[in-house]
Parts: C-alpha cells; sequence; structure tokens
C-alpha cells in the first residue's frame, strides 16, 4: 500500500472506543484496531474478553447502564483528550414467543440493539 493511503486511512494515535468488544464481530474490530497504534478502550457486558490480548483495553459494562457507560467514556475523554471513533458492535438477538404475545425479547433486543 501507498505511503499516502496509509497515511490518509491510519488510526494511529486515534482513540477508538469499541463496545461489543468481548467476542464475536467486535472482538475480530477490536484485535485488528490493537495492532493499529491507536489509544484502545473496549467494553462488553462479559466479564473477560476472549482474547486476552484485549484484557489491559478492557472495560465491563453492559451498554444499557448509561452511567457506567458515560464513566467510560468520561474517563478516556480525561486519560486520551477524545474520543475520536466509537465502534457499536454490542448487540442481542433474542428469540421470541409471538405465539404467547411475549414481547419482552424482542424489547430487549430493541433496548439493546437500538436504544442503549
Amino acid at each position: 500500500m501507498s505511503n499516502y493511503v496509509e497515511q490518509l486511512f491510519s488510526i494511529e494515535g486515534k482513540t477508538v472506543i469499541v463496545t461489543g468488544a468481548s467476542r464475536g464481530i467486535g472482538g475480530a474490530i477490536a484485535e485488528a484496531i490493537c495492532q493499529s497504534g491507536s489509544n484502545l478502550v473496549c467494553m462488553s457486558r462479559s466479564k473477560f474478553p476472549e482474547n486476552t490480548e484485549l484484557q489491559k483495553y478492557y472495560y465491563q459494562c453492559d451498554i444499557k447502564d448509561s452511567s457506567k457507560f458515560k464513566q467510560i467514556c468520561e474517563m478516556t475523554v480525561s486519560k486520551y483528550g477524545s474520543i475520536d471513533i466509537f465502534i457499536n458492535s454490542a448487540g442481542v438477538s433474542l428469540p421470541s414467543d409471538f405465539k404467547e404475545n411475549d414481547n419482552s425479547a424482542f424489547e430487549e433486543s430493541i433496548n439493546v440493539n437500538l436504544v442503549a
């Protein structure tokens, strides 16, 4: 890749938050960013990330907990000066029982995937 393109798309020195970073797509994104030279902050509701390399960047936080989420964002700004990139990869897909008119799983999915 040309030096120009590398500079154009570089996130080196940028501060990046990745939610849903314990596994799956969010974990893979966080792993890639971990090698970029950026200031990485990972969070997920899981206690530990699957990739142990991410543990030093990792904070346990359910994104529905707005006060804890805000606390981590404020800590990030205090430590690094800004949040330059935010990647929201947190999400759930819960089965619903539409036969019983129970919308709780659907509502929980909406609250995590859209509201939080």
